[in-house]
């Protein structure tokens, strides 16, 4: 076939070269000429790039795409993804087909990732967490395409949402500057808070008080509780110290774990003077009977069967949980009533310096790879989770699922209140029950209960972001080898550690031994490491 046309596009240019005149003599040159421009125009046709006509695309190529998250593009238990109807609906939208491959049910995605990458052949497209740390070697392995000369002209929509803004820009490559994935991103960061601490305000009108913002009034509201028995455990968790950490810590200068000071600086609150101030507080709010003495061990269903028996006065949740609580007390006939608490400061009126939040890129992401043969195609693919209309179809399925309010998408009563239930609905019909390369819009926020929007209201606050160390930072695999295991002892030993400091069973008086325990364990050399990563970070 190519060498017919190209004797056809050669008989034509010697046709006008040597036969100058002849296109007005007879109607046969005039034929050849014509044949040779649309020949031309077919060969320099680009289907995928300047001249995209828009999906859905004509393709009889199939995309094999591996889904490493267990929480991405989630279906409802014991659905195949290539029978599921969002899955089935979006190829018919983007007129590709998709060969959706899933780890087991119970299955170890780390196990499946490794074993992905041993593969003589590779999925053309694979999604998977924490991408930005081992996005260069996967580079560097030939086992991933880098994205440079390609989003531009094929996937035009992400391009333009990520370099919309230096912060997205510089959160979406690596340390050389290299795009390397299509990444989960918020259409606003406000999207990314959705914890923090819930409290009674029924049993705070029956103490007088108002919803506490230092920890002076904190001390007070969970000491009433308590004196007045009001309730069972003034406060409570479910995940250990984690659900004290993030409400408390912040208002004594720091947080757990590596995070951003004010002086650009990597620091581990583990270890620092301010955690050690926040432990003391929690151990005498322990010794006073004002915490939960089961907060170590209970679990979301343990926590969750207090609070309905109407036992916790206050714990940390997200908006979506304390919403779940509201309507089954409701059910029942019970007037407890929730509200949001902001996070702990020292001060009235200071500003919450830490809070539950994300950066740009929590890393995310989906890759192409080298066994890809056609990656114009996979990055249409991919592109149109960004598009306009793509958006819509990821955050709220086709237009039988929602309704236009004020010019913003907004899921139905018939979608909301089906029998199957909120998570199956968007499992089914959504690709954003969890997440997926898409933007997460934040109309899908006006959708929300009032209770849940709310509690994000009170809990989120953009300054505090800056303190959050970015999930697109990036090591070297020299430097992810040297602290790899220094890095799992000390964290092991802070496990062991500071909830021995809340319980009593080890006096705070040896929390300085502690530290230069850490230290000794290699603390200052990971804290090198990461600061390294953050300052190749900030010049991206």
């Amino acid at each position: 076939m190519k060498k017919r046309t190209l004797s056809l596009l050669l008989a034509a240019l010697m046709c006008t070269a040597v036969f100058a005149g002849c296109s007005k003599q007879t109607g046969t040159s005039s034929t050849a000429a014509s044949t040779a421009e649309s020949t031309v125009s077919q060969a320099a046709k680009d289907e995928y790039g300047a001249d995209f006509a828009g999906y859905p695309i004509k393709t009889d190529d199939t995309l094999s795409f591996y889904v490493l998250v267990n929480y991405a593009y989630s279906v409802p238990d014991g659905t195949d993804r290539n029978n599921n109807t969002w899955n089935k609906q979006l190829a018919e939208r983007t007129g590709i087909k998709v060969d959706w491959q899933s780890v087991p049910a119970g299955g170890d995605s780390a196990q499946a990732y490794n074993l992905m990458l041993s593969s003589d052949t590779l999925p053309d497209l694979f999604y998977k967490d924490a991408l930005p740390g081992v996005a260069t070697q996967l580079l560097t392995d030939k086992k991933i395409i880098a994205l440079d000369d390609y989003l531009a002209k094929y996937a035009p929509a992400y391009y333009k949402f990520i370099t919309s803004k230096d912060a997205t820009n510089k959160a979406v490559k690596n340390d050389e500057g290299h795009y390397y994935g299509f990444a989960f991103l918020r259409e606003n960061l406000k999207l990314g808070t959705y914890a923090g601490e819930i409290i009674r305000k029924d049993l705070l009108s029956k103490a007088s008080l108002q919803v506490p913002t230092t920890i002076d009034e904190w001390d007070k509201v969970l000491h009433a509780f308590k004196n007045q028995n009001l309730v069972k455990y003034p406060l409570s968790s479910r995940e250990g110290l984690a659900g004290f950490d993030l409400q408390f810590r912040g208002a004594y200068g720091s947080t757990a774990g590596f995070y951003v000071g004010d002086d650009n600086k990597v620091h581990y609150g583990y270890a620092e003077a301010g955690y050690k101030d926040y432990l003391t507080k929690l151990n005498q709010w322990y010794k006073d009977g004002l915490i939960d003495p089961d907060f170590l061990t209970n679990d979301a269903a343990a926590l969750e069967t207090k609070i309905l028996n109407s036992e916790v006065g206050a714990c940390y949740s997200t908006g979506g949980t304390v919403a779940g609580y509201v309507t089954k007390l409701e059910t029942s006939k019970k007037s407890d009533q929730w509200v949001g608490a902001p996070y702990a400061v020292m001060k009235s009126g200071d500003t919450p310096a830490f809070i539950q939040g994300e950066t740009d890129n929590i890393g995310l992401m989906a890759a192409i790879t080298t066994s890809c043969k056609n990656i114009p195609l996979a990055c249409r693919f991919l592109d149109y989770g960004y598009t306009e209309d793509g958006m819509v179809f990821f955050n709220y399925g086709d237009s039988s699922n929602y309704q236009m309010v004020n010019g913003q998408p907004q899921f139905t009563d018939a979608f909301k209140n089906d029998t199957r239930g909120t998570a199956v609905m968007m499992q089914t019909f959504t690709a954003m029950d969890g997440n997926s390369a898409t933007l997460n819009m934040l109309s899908t926020f006006n959708g929300f209960t009032q209770l849940r929007q709310d509690c994000v209201n009170t809990w989120y606050n953009e300054s505090a972001l800056k303190h959050i160390l970015p999930g697109s930072l990036t090591m070297t695999t020299d430097e992810s080898q040297s602290i790899a295991t220094e890095a799992t002892a000390i964290q092991s030993c802070v496990d062991e550690s500071i909830s021995k400091f809340v319980l009593g069973q080890d006096s705070m008086a040896n929390f300085d031994t502690y530290v230069q325990k850490l230290k000794t364990m290699g603390l200052e050399h990971v804290l090198q490491v990461y600061q390294a990563a953050f300052d190749r970070y900030l010049k991206r």
